[in-house]
């Protein structure tokens, strides 16, 4: 069975799961949401984006699903995100967390896994991102703090695991920081042009990026070589605002052909995730990526 989980902000927030059929299309699972109270505590529409809702994903093996709360760093004491892990036992999401906050991690964001069940990567766009390590029994320990130059508002991330890199994409400029998902390293920056004012949801297939940017466009960007030190570059941009107003574009996702790519997912509805919109979906390959690039 598939699962759907949706992490859901607002004054009725929680994590609600579903299994998905071809046919029938969705169905509850659930009598009630997961609380993810008090780190959640929001009206409707919600505030932010201190204090909302960010991220969900399961882990590679499908064994966990993380939930990801927004802090306050500005509040009195500062006040850092959440993190939340319910174990996953024979295909159900346990309704039981495994709850951590990290001192230094405040508007904990985007967040991806870096290959195996054992880390991930999360943005904070109070200072760049972590690598995080993730026990068997799901405690969450950072592993690397890592203060990305030039960062104005560090949010989503992808992990390409060929060119052995984790992405940061900076809503708020056009920079894009490559980081060595081992050691926390910067490997490399790179830019969009600048008339695409900044990059949002992101998606990989083999050696192309593709970013959902801040002027209603979808930059394509080229990694080929990365991994022996060429520098990403931007090879076509994909004007979308005959279809959309820029503000109301989010999400991105891809259904390549290749080998391998099937499983379940993931589906965040913010209610008002900050000033980038309404809602984000963020669909995630439970079995892991397998390319032959």
């Amino acid at each position: 069975m598939l699962l759907a989980c949706v992490l859901n902000g607002g004054a009725v927030s929680g994590v609600t799961c579903f299994s998905t059929h071809r046919i029938k299309g969705l169905t509850v699972l659930d009598k009630a949401p997961r609380s993810v109270t008090p780190a959640l505590n929001q009206t409707t529409p919600p505030g932010g984006p201190p204090g909302t809702a960010s991220d969900i994903f399961f882990n590679p093996s499908s064994t966990a699903l993380f939930a990801t709360i927004k802090g306050d760093p500005g509040s009195t004491p500062p006040m850092p995100g959440s993190i939340f892990a319910w174990p996953v036992i024979r295909g159900v999401v346990s309704t039981s967390p495994v709850v951590t906050k990290i001192s230094d991690i405040f508007l904990d964001f985007g967040s991806v896994f870096l290959g195996s069940d054992s880390s991930f990567f999360v943005t904070d766009p109070s200072f760049g991102g972590s690598i995080l390590d993730v026990s068997p029994t799901l405690q969450i320990t950072e592993r690397a703090h890592i203060d990305i130059p030039n960062n104005l508002l560090m949010c989503w991330t992808v992990y390409v695991p060929w060119f052995d890199s984790v992405y940061a994409i900076d809503a708020r400029t056009t920079i894009i920081t490559s980081i060595n998902p081992a050691t926390g390293a910067i490997n490399s920056q790179f830019s969009l042009d600048s008339s695409l004012v900044s990059g949002l949801d992101t998606a990989v297939d083999r050696t192309w990026m593709y970013v959902l940017t801040g002027s209603g466009a979808i930059a394509v960007i080229s990694l080929a070589g990365s991994n022996s030190g060429t520098v990403p570059s931007q090879v076509q941009a994909l004007n979308l605002s005959g279809l959309a107003e820029a503000h109301s574009l989010q999400g991105m996702a891809i259904y390549p052909s290749c080998a391998g790519k099937s499983g379940g997912y993931d589906i965040e509805n913010d209610g008002a995730d900050g000033e980038h919109g309404n809602s984000r979906e963020e669909w995630i390959d439970r079995s892991g990526y397998h390319w032959q690039a």
